[in-house]
């Protein structure tokens, strides 16, 4: 990672999904993400880190609308945001509205790619093709990437 993305940084993930399935995936991805930046001394904020589990004991909901607000403020504290191209983020409209909002706040959009080699997912910085972290996945966690 190059020295000028030593900042506070946003993830933007795709959640909402019909299969909660899906939706674990996401959230446990942009978790591992998430830690292996905070090993590296980057810190972030992982939204979907912060609200599921929020979700999951309440009830809040996990629709854009409910979080909306609250993902804005922190996008307002944050240097930059950084998001993680898996499968569904061009659709999802959280991930639209976090960057649009981004660049309205002239808050810098970087990518992440995401490519399956096997049961590994790589993810690396698109502009600079650095290495981030390898996970393995697992059948469930493979059928999911697919969705």
């Amino acid at each position: 990672m190059n020295e000028v993305r030593k900042a506070f940084v946003y993830l933007a993930v795709p959640y909402t999904h019909s299969e909660d399935d899906v939706k674990n995936f996401r959230f446990l991805v942009v978790t591992a993400l998430s830690a292996k930046l905070f090993e590296r001394d980057i810190f972030n904020f992982s939204p979907i880190t912060h609200s599921h589990p929020i979700s999951a004991v309440s009830s809040a909901g996990t629709s854009w609308a409910t979080w909306e607000a609250f993902d804005k403020f922190m996008i307002s504290l944050c240097d930059q945001i950084w998001v993680l191209k898996i499968p569904g983020w061009k659709e999802s409209v959280g991930v639209t509205a976090e960057i649009a909002y981004a660049l309205e706040e002239n808050k810098p959009v970087f990518y992440l790619g995401a490519d399956l080699r096997g049961d590994i997912l790589e993810v690396y910085d698109e502009s600079t093709g650095t290495p981030i972290m390898n996970l393995h996945l697992d059948e469930e966690s493979l059928e999911c990437m697919k969705k």
